[in-house]
């Protein structure tokens, strides 16, 4: 049985800020203990993603675009320059930064795009929007880090982590294991 949703944004920073721990072993379980081959935990994560996407409306929050750094790829930056009307070199030193590992970024957090819960330039987002919050995509095992990471702020990824947890036999192993 699947656990009630938790969409309100505090208690899921608690909650993953208190299972930080826990979901870091769940992590090692999928990585060493779980024998299925890749193909299949993704499309299992696929199908918990699907159904928790289901439940949780992105509009009632859009937390992810209050608190993430956008990185963008060059073409991104030529669309939304583009879509504002103005040159890729004024859309970089109007919007953008370098981060740590030099990789180009929005500058601002929240998004300079975000209007109420919604995006204003929706249909030329950037490829890192798009594609949040990467439960769909193949090689879980290997991106499970920014899963539990993201799950700090995302009610998608919280959610889908938690029902993963409850769903593969990580529990029943780690009884048997641990007492």
């Amino acid at each position: 049985m699947d656990h009630d949703l938790i969409t309100d944004i505090q208690q899921i920073a608690a909650l993953a800020k208190e299972r930080h721990a826990e979901n870091w072993r769940f992590r090692s379980y999928l990585k060493a203990w779980l024998d299925w081959p890749d193909a299949r935990l993704d499309a299992f994560v696929r199908e918990v993603y699907e159904g928790v996407a289901r439940e949780i409306d992105c509009l009632s929050c859009a937390h992810c675009c209050r608190v993430m750094r956008i990185e963008l790829d060059p073409e991104d930056i030529e669309r939304l320059a583009h879509r504002l009307e103005i040159s890729p070199e004024e859309f970089v030193a109007r919007y953008t930064e370098l981060g740590e590992e030099q990789e180009r970024r929005l500058a601002s957090v929240p998004c300079p795009f975000l209007d109420g819960n919604r995006c204003s330039v929706y249909e030329d987002r950037p490829r890192d929007c798009l594609e949040f919050p990467h439960l769909d995509k193949d090689g879980f095992r290997l991106r499970c880090p920014g899963a539990i990471e993201n799950a700090a702020y995302c009610p998608l990824v919280f959610n889908t982590l938690e029902r993963l947890k409850a769903r593969l036999p990580y529990h029943r192993r780690r009884r048997k294991r641990y007492g």
